[in-house]
């Protein structure tokens, strides 16, 4: 099945019938793929794969500012606030701090460089949502 970049990756599997609770969408190639709710970019493979559980965090881990962070944003936003902001979902922050210039593939090195474990993709498109449900 062909689609779009962005696609939700879960609606995408749930129209095949494939998606349960026991599988998680995956975007990128076979062997370097990661857990996402959307297509990433120049990623032309999806796939769905059993939830792992033993790199789930136990509870709240902390958030260590590496220098790769500021590197992996356009050079206008700051990275290790916005991943506080967004980590916690504070709307006002996350606005202030330039989410709504970011796409999810935006983010998606945070989340590969982040030591706490945050899916920032999809935190960035709850905070999205919740900011269009609010202004509307």
């Amino acid at each position: 099945m062909q689609a779009p970049l962005g696609a939700d990756l879960r609606t995408l599997f749930a129209a095949d019938g494939a998606l349960s609770p026991e599988l998680e969408p995956r975007s990128g190639p076979h062997g370097y793929s990661h857990p996402a709710a959307y297509l990433g970019r120049h990623h032309l493979d999806a796939a769905l794969a059993a939830v792992s559980t033993s790199r789930r965090p136990t509870g709240p881990q902390p958030l260590i500012p590496l220098t790769g962070l500021d590197r992996a944003l356009p050079a206008h936003v700051q990275a290790v606030p916005l991943m506080r902001a967004l980590s916690i979902g504070d709307l006002e922050a996350c606005g202030r701090l330039g989410c709504l210039d970011l796409l999810e593939e935006d983010v998606v090195p945070l989340t590969a460089l982040c030591t706490s474990g945050t899916n920032y993709e999809r935190c960035l498109r709850d905070v999205l949502d919740q900011l269009q449900k609010d202004a509307a």
